[in-house]
């Protein structure tokens, strides 16, 4: 059913209508020597002649009004959006058509489907029911509603009001959806949007797997799995899911073309994250890879099972290595510390102050130097003294700056006295304690 109407875009400014009495009193004066015909044929022509003036100004149009409405249902088909999510929104909008025409059997109704590009699945029509599920092929790698909010606006017939109705989730990554949406709003096209859930059953994410870059031989470590429960948004068309969701996590290690189990447990997560731990302790120098996956007992509470899965690595180096410097005349003072430190898997190298090193290149093979109650100079005789070089001295703070090594200071009767020590008090600030 259509008719006309008429309309105004600048309605303001038929206010100007008001001066119709002003020129029917100026009339009345000016003219009043015509006769009675040509008087009232006068006043007839300035009143047309105004109202004709300010019809344009208020630019007036003959519209024409058409109760028969096109509505394009907009259905996503990405994978972001559950498979019982999409065959609920087909069915929505099978049933609001279905019921709109008992009343109205000149509306018509389409679907467009969208995933990675849009495609029309059922073309605006008034006969037919429309599809109750997907037949056509949809790329649903990605959300690219823009198109097909595109692909609705040409695809609308003339003559009558469009409206499309958007079913998706709005996890859009291609185009620009709200830009589009403007340009419908522009040319006079409702848009209604009926949400859909994100994953409607719940998606368990091994967020990460951590593991110290480096270790010792000998030194226990943790390798913690971070899973995540991410419960999502409720919609009209899904069922809340549970709460809490069983499985299994195991985390394998692999080095050297093996592979072996580390641990494996059945676990029950809630929502949120929570952290596993696994102790680990290693005997051999490699590179070792940590992965930890998730299998859940009941995989419908689990959308996504390619985030299931993580990894990190760690470098197994071999036993930390310290140089210890005491000096010469007492070269069995801290034999006893270096069985402690033997005993903590450590590897010590003890070097008196008549051979010490000579080359930044010899303290790079250390982890750690240990200065233990040593003396700038040693010695009594002159031909028999000893002591640390300037040279020397920069050698070790360039090893503790530069190169990232500890350094430990002793002190004792023979260090630590007025510019006894080895190290200058002005590096000293420079150099940090052994790690």
């Amino acid at each position: 059913m259509q008719w006309l109407q008429l309309s105004f875009d600048r309605p303001w400014f038929l206010l100007l209508l008001m001066l119709l009495p002003a020129i029917w009193v100026m009339g009345w004066r000016s003219l009043s020597g015509l006769g009675r015909v040509r008087f009232y044929t006068a006043l007839t022509f300035r009143s047309l002649l105004l109202i004709l003036l300010v019809c344009a100004l208020a630019e007036i149009q003959l519209v024409r009004i058409s109760q028969r409405i096109v509505a394009l249902f907009l259905i996503d088909q990405s994978t972001s959006v559950a498979a019982d999510e999409r065959r609920a929104a087909f069915e929505y909008a099978g049933s609001t058509v279905a019921k709109h025409r008992d009343t109205v059997v000149e509306d018509q109704a389409g679907v467009i489907v969208f995933g990675s590009q849009a495609q029309i699945e059922h073309a605006p029509s008034p006969a037919g029911p429309l599809p109750k599920q997907l037949e056509s092929t949809v790329d649903d790698s990605r959300t690219n509603l823009a198109a097909a909010m595109r692909l609705a606006k040409a695809s609308f017939p003339a003559g009558a009001a469009k409206r499309v109705v958007i079913l998706s989730d709005g996890n859009q990554n291609v185009g620009d959806a709200l830009s589009e949406a403007r340009d419908l709003a522009a040319a006079g096209i409702g848009i209604d949007v009926a949400p859909l859930a994100h994953g409607p059953q719940g998606d368990v994410v091994v967020e990460r797997v951590t593991a110290p870059t480096g270790a010792r031989i000998g030194q226990a470590f943790d390798v913690q799995v971070v899973v995540d429960y991410r419960l999502p948004p409720v919609s009209q068309f899904s069922k809340p899911p549970p709460s809490t969701v069983r499985g299994k996590l195991s985390i394998v290690r692999r080095a050297s073309g093996h592979t072996q189990l580390v641990g494996e447990e059945e676990v029950t997560l809630r929502a949120g994250k929570q952290v596993f731990q696994f102790r680990q302790q290693l005997d051999e120098t490699a590179f070792y890879t940590y992965e930890a996956r998730f299998v859940p007992a009941d995989a419908k509470f689990d959308h996504y099972v390619q985030n299931n899965a993580a990894a990190a690595f760690t470098h197994l180096q071999g036993r930390g290595r310290v140089l210890l410097i005491v000096n010469s005349e007492n070269p069995l003072e801290f034999d006893g510390l270096a069985d402690l430190l033997r005993k903590h898997e450590l590897e010590v190298t003890i070097q008196p102050t008549n051979a010490l090193f000579s080359s930044l290149g010899e303290l790079q093979n250390f982890d750690c130097v240990v200065l233990g109650n040593v003396p700038r100079t040693t010695g009594v005789l002159a031909d028999e003294l000893q002591q640390f070089t300037d040279e020397q001295v920069n050698m070790l703070v360039k090893n503790v700056e530069q190169l990232g090594a500890g350094l430990v200071m002793i002190g004792g009767p023979e260090s630590f006295g007025a510019g006894a020590g080895p190290i200058p008090n002005s590096k000293r600030r420079s150099l940090s304690i052994c790690r």
